[in-house]
């Protein structure tokens, strides 16, 4: 009886969330519908990446979008998590991997260890590499 009031009460709460998640995606949607692209803009596009073992989930919008002209394509490489989930700054595998593999690549870090600023870009769209990113 207790399991089946906790599945009852755990489905209720997903749909709630759902409901709110839709509401938030239409605001997003009728606040974008408004910002028009005209014929001759470039849309600027980034890929946040870490890990190369995935990018083959994104590598085809990635190809698709870079063949199109009116699309400026960027891939913007952070330094992947070492073992205890630390921040690093220094590269590895990751950075090898994408330079080999896109064109457009960016260290999210400089040499000194400056934050790549997203906002300053202006990408119209950012694709996270994690859905829960």
């Amino acid at each position: 009886m207790i399991k089946k009031t906790f599945n009852l009460i755990k489905r209720f709460v997903n749909k709630i969330i759902v409901f709110f998640k839709s509401l938030d995606s239409k605001r997003h949607l009728k606040k974008h519908k408004k910002e028009k692209v005209g014929k001759g803009d470039i849309v600027k596009v980034a890929f946040l990446v870490f890990e190369p073992e995935t990018w083959d989930k994104q590598e085809p919008i990635y190809r698709e979008l870079k063949e199109r002209e009116n699309v400026q394509v960027d891939v913007v490489v952070i330094p992947n998590f070492d073992v205890d989930f630390s921040e690093r700054k220094n590269y590895g595998k990751e950075i090898k991997f994408f330079e080999s593999n896109c064109e457009n690549v960016i260290h999210a870090y400089d040499d000194n260890g400056k934050l790549y600023d997203l906002k300053k870009a202006g990408y119209k769209y950012v694709f996270y590499e994690d859905l829960y990113n």
